[in-house]
């Protein structure tokens, strides 16, 4: 019995997290997207969406939303193309449109930091509201299988879709019979395998896997850039500080010999300090960049795959992001 985990909805909330991080003169320099005038049509148009939405017709908003992206696509569009689309409880769908948040061009109203906000919380959402899945292959292929105390079925059923939470999946052959508990969070895939044998065994779970190599190394850059962040910080507290403070007295006392050499360290240690914050900003900068990559392809893998037996369960009365951010 073997199992993979494929967590889509971490990487891109571990993504927001690192963005958090950043000062926010460096989110302006790395974000380069171009702001686009919003044209009357594609207002209307949205805010039609918004309505349905609200109303529950979220067909209807996300025909609008399509419509209004054949137009000029906008982050703003793509934000509530995702809420109404977990609304409907096309899971997998919202996660796509959601990732496109991200890279689409900007709306100058709301800001992209205010939509940055809006998607962190629909992000958390859909992996409250949204089913995992369990894709159990079974060998024999004749086992049927149960969760919990369920009663059995086919193993080429189909994937079986579960809410978040722990579950013990059972298989039964005419050879024998294999369980497996298995915890699961919502907008997750577990691929399980099942396997009987006439002499029983004890079952171990391979370990699980972590995340790509990509978004790793990403981290691990923006942790640098932080740590470099930080010293650059340190240095002007405890050393540029205290030398400012220092010249001052000296232009107070008219020590000008004083003064000129103190200006003159002042100088060097400035010019380090200021080294050391771009070195910072490109490092977050770059790891930002790289967890952004491996979220968005995770994203296109993920709106690849077939979705069966979706459950859905309602959540807040939250509708969408407005033009004017209202929640």
């Amino acid at each position: 019995m073997s199992m993979h985990r494929v967590p889509f909805v971490a990487h891109l909330v571990a993504l927001l997290l690192l963005l958090t991080l950043a000062p926010s003169s460096l989110l302006a320099q790395e974000d380069n997207r171009p702001v686009i005038d919003v044209t009357p049509a594609q207002r209307e148009i949205n805010d039609r969406a918004f309505k349905a939405t609200a109303d529950g017709s979220y067909d209807r908003a996300i025909d609008l939303l399509t419509t209004s992206n054949s137009i000029q696509e906008l982050n703003i569009t793509y934000l509530n193309l995702g809420r109404a689309l977990t609304k409907a409880g096309r899971c997998d769908e919202a996660a796509e449109a959601y990732a496109k948040v991200m890279t689409a061009p900007v709306v100058p109203d709301p800001s992209p930091d205010a939509v940055y906000g809006a998607l962190t919380k629909y992000l958390e959402e859909l992996g409250s509201v949204c089913p995992g899945k369990v894709l159990v292959s079974c060998d024999p292929p004749t086992m049927r299988v149960s969760v919990d105390d369920k009663p059995p079925t086919a193993c080429t059923i189909g994937p079986i879709s579960l809410p978040g939470g722990e579950y013990t999946i059972t298989g039964r052959s005419d050879v024998g019979e294999v369980s497996s508990t298995v915890r699961i969070a919502g907008m997750q895939e577990i691929k399980l395998v099942l396997k009987t044998v006439k002499v029983e065994q004890e079952v171990v779970p391979e370990e699980e896997g972590g995340m790509g190599l990509l978004a790793t190394a990403g981290w691990a850059t923006g942790a640098a850039g932080v740590g470099v962040l930080a010293a650059a910080f340190l240095v002007e507290v405890l050393v540029l500080g205290p030398g400012i403070d220092e010249l001052e007295s000296a232009a107070a006392a008219r020590e000008l010999d004083r003064m000129d050499g103190l200006k003159s360290q002042l100088d060097s240690e400035q010019t380090l300090n200021s080294t050391l914050y771009i070195a910072g900003g490109t490092l977050l900068g770059a790891g930002v960049v790289m967890v952004g990559v491996s979220a968005i392809l995770d994203a296109i893998d993920e709106a690849n795959e077939t979705s069966s037996g979706v459950d859905l369960w309602l959540a807040p009365d939250v509708t969408g992001l407005s033009w004017s951010l209202t929640f």
